[in-house]
C-alpha cells in the first residue's frame, strides 16, 4: 500500500496489524482522485473509518489544508499516527481520533472549518454506511454546506440515491468495489 501522488507520492503505508481493514486498492484510489480533481487543493478534510489514513494521508499529499482522522480501533490509530509520523506531516495539519464515527459526527463541530470532503470507507458487512450518510445528510453542522461524500462499498450494498440533503451525483464501479459520491444541498429528502 503506498501513496499514489503528491508530495509523499510513492511512499510505503503500513496497514494496521490484525487484518481487519480493507485497504483501497492504488487502482481505485488513483481513480478516486482523478474524479476530485481540484476538489482536493486547500480541503478540510474528514477521513472515516479511516483504517491506515491512506485515503486522508492521499488527500494531504495532494494539497488538502487539514486532515482528521477518524476510527475506534486502537490498531487503525496506531497504524495511522505511525503513517504520519513516518511521512514527517506537520502535526498542525491532522487529528487523530479513537471514536465510532456516529460519536464523532454528533460531538461538538471543529474550532474552524467545516469538512469540505468526507471519505466513508465501512468495513463491507456492516450497516454502518447508511447511519453515517443520513447523520451527514442531516443536520450535522461539522460538514460544510457544499460537502463532498465518498463512500467506497460493495456492489451489492443497499447504498440509496439520497440522504436527507445529500444526493448521489456519481458511482464508479471496479470490480466488485464501488465508489458513490454525494453532494449536500439545501434540499434534499427526508
Amino acid at each position: 500500500m503506498r501513496v499514489v501522488a503528491g508530495t509523499y507520492g510513492g511512499r510505503t503505508l503500513t496497514a494496521p496489524k490484525g487484518g481487519h481493514t480493507r485497504p483501497t486498492s492504488d487502482r481505485v484510489k488513483e481513480s478516486l482522485f482523478a474524479i476530485l480533481r481540484d476538489e482536493v487543493c486547500e480541503a478540510v478534510v474528514l477521513d472515516l473509518y479511516a483504517g491506515s489514513g491512506a485515503l486522508g494521508i492521499e488527500a494531504l499529499s495532494r494539497g488538502a489544508r487539514r486532515a482528521t482522522f477518524v476510527d475506534r480501533n486502537p490498531k487503525s490509530i496506531a497504524a495511522i499516527r505511525g503513517n504520519l509520523r513516518g511521512l514527517r506531516v506537520a502535526p498542525e495539519v491532522v487529528t487523530v481520533v479513537k471514536s465510532t464515527v456516529n460519536a464523532h459526527l454528533s460531538g461538538p463541530s471543529p474550532a474552524d472549518d467545516a469538512y469540505d470532503l468526507v471519505f466513508l470507507d465501512p468495513p463491507y458487512d456492516t450497516p454502518d454506511a447508511a447511519a453515517t450518510l443520513h447523520a451527514l445528510g442531516g443536520d450535522c453542522e461539522s460538514v460544510a454546506d457544499d460537502v463532498t461524500v465518498v463512500v467506497e462499498h460493495a456492489r451489492d450494498a443497499d447504498i440509496a440515491a439520497a440522504y436527507g440533503r445529500l444526493t448521489r451525483t456519481r458511482a464508479q464501479r471496479y470490480g466488485d468495489t464501488v465508489l458513490s459520491f454525494f453532494r449536500r444541498s439545501e434540499s434534499g429528502t427526508e
